[in-house]
């Protein structure tokens, strides 16, 4: 079956999740461990669980799903094959309802310690929660992520920087060793570099996406179609086949993710106010560029007038 990508996680998932709701409930810690292994064996690439699974039996607490998938983790070794992800705001056993800063902020504390892990994939709410600004249910997972981006966003998009450059400089007949050199950078300082960008770009992207999502920012079938046609043009193929060619990728999420993005950045740039160094405000028109003149124009006349003069040396 075909896998799907989440965001820019690295790690392709299958579509069939499987959901840790009976793990520590129905299923003791052995048999959950073999229901991973099954899933694992199968193809399987995403767990689910959630900080209360599975408060509502008898004398369970809630985080058991979370501890025994953790050990199953830590034995298996199998961190880096598994998408994992837990949800926050349901009430249940030791667990308030809720998604109010602190709320979240406690429960990927707990969840993180429970499941042995230093981040999760996904962290998401259980359920809506009226009693609390949707904004500060959103600035609140925001945080999370500016103090320490996911690592498989940050290697991702590592890779992606480190690829394109490659690929500049091989058309130029450069190889990475020639511009390490012409920069006076070792290759450790250069991954140094590459990192403290690329986690710099992850923070951004995730900040528009929070935007849209806050704001309901979609993109439709029409502004989709649109991308493809534009990109037909810049390879010079027909769009049929660029649009088929994303499609057997899987890649036709990351463009809808893109151009949404694309868009919160313009929703921010007409909305929010710019201000100075001092925190006055700042007028758009006032960082308008004046438009430079085409310097192919003054090609043109510079090569008038020389031909004028060479007509005169000419008489």
């Amino acid at each position: 079956m075909r896998t799907r990508r989440v965001a820019d996680h690295p790690l392709a998932v299958h579509p069939l999740i499987l959901g840790g709701n009976v793990f520590g409930w129905t299923a003791a810690a052995e048999a959950s461990h073999a229901v991973l292994d099954a899933f694992l064996d199968g193809g399987g690439t995403a767990v689910d669980t959630a900080n209360t699974y599975s408060a509502w039996a008898p004398g369970n607490p809630g985080g058991v799903s979370e501890r025994i998938i953790g050990d199953w983790l830590r034995v298996r070794g199998a961190r880096d094959r598994v998408f994992v992800a837990t949800k926050v705001g349901m009430e249940g056993g030791d667990f308030p309802k809720g998604l109010g800063r602190d709320a979240i902020r406690r429960g990927i504390e707990g969840s993180l310690q429970r499941l042995g892990v230093d981040r999760v994939d996904l962290y998401y709410a259980h359920e809506d929660d009226p009693a609390t600004p949707l904004e500060e249910t959103v600035a609140a997972f925001g945080e999370l992520v500016e103090e320490e981006p996911p690592e498989a966003l940050v290697e991702s998009e590592m890779q992606t920087r480190i690829q394109d450059l490659a690929m500049r400089l091989q058309a130029q007949g450069i190889g990475i060793e020639q511009y390490l050199a012409s920069m006076g950078q070792d290759q450790e300082e250069w991954i140094a570099d590459m990192r403290s960008a690329a986690t710099q770009g992850v923070k951004v992207d995730l900040a528009l996406r929070a935007v849209a999502t806050a704001e309901g920012l979609e993109v439709d079938d029409d502004e989709l179609e649109a991308e493809y046609e534009a990109v037909a043009q810049r390879v010079g193929e027909k769009v049929s086949k660029v649009r088929k060619q994303l499609e057997r990728n899987g890649q036709v999420s990351a463009v809808r993710s893109d151009l949404r993005t694309r868009k919160a950045l313009e929703w921010l740039v007409e909305h929010v106010e710019l201000v100075d160094e001092a925190g006055n405000a700042v007028e758009r028109d006032a960082l308008e560029v004046s438009p430079v003149d085409d310097p192919d124009d003054s090609d043109e006349i510079d090569t008038d007038a020389a031909d004028e003069a060479d007509a005169t040396e000419d008489e």
